[in-house]
């Protein structure tokens, strides 16, 4: 799970992961998730959810559902 906070290389990961798909604001992934990564997070599991590959709550936390829903979203190669 990786949440508001947390800093280092996953956090930059999804931060890359957030700005390649438009889900982001920010224009730079620094490793840090704050308020702006919570809300691209949060945007994202919209986004999901609404494909139908994100069935949890939308929380602006990336934990294993948000992971799968991730993992969809790059095998569809949208």
């Amino acid at each position: 799970m990786i949440v508001k906070g947390d800093r280092g290389a996953n956090v930059a990961r999804l931060q890359d992961f957030l700005r390649h798909f438009g889900f982001a604001s920010f224009t730079r992934s620094d490793g840090i998730f704050g308020p702006k990564t919570f809300a691209a997070v949060e945007v994202a599991q919209r986004d999901l959810a609404s494909r139908g590959w994100y069935d949890d709550d939308i929380d602006g936390r990336s934990g294993p559902n948000s992971a799968r829903g991730a993992a969809r979203l790059l095998e569809a190669g949208a």
